[in-house]
């Protein structure tokens, strides 16, 4: 299927592309273990911000946008 990050980015499937070293996630684990924590402590933290009515309403209309497509 050759699909890369940034197609799913642009699909919407995914809200954000993780940066890796520039040698591949697999030359630093630790570095890259490091931007995954960062990633999601951030994202939790604006999770938590909201109410339990908007989390639920962004989720639909995330699932329901995946796919969208126009004639």
């Amino acid at each position: 299927m050759k699909i890369t990050a940034e197609d799913l980015k642009a699909l919407k499937v995914c809200d954000y592309i993780i940066p890796e070293p520039a040698e591949g996630a697999h030359t630093d684990a630790e570095a890259t273990a490091n931007a995954i924590s960062e990633y999601i402590f951030g994202a939790l933290q604006r999770k938590f911000q909201k109410g339990l009515d908007e989390l639920l309403n962004e989720r639909y209309n995330k699932f329901r946008a995946i796919g969208e497509f126009t004639v």
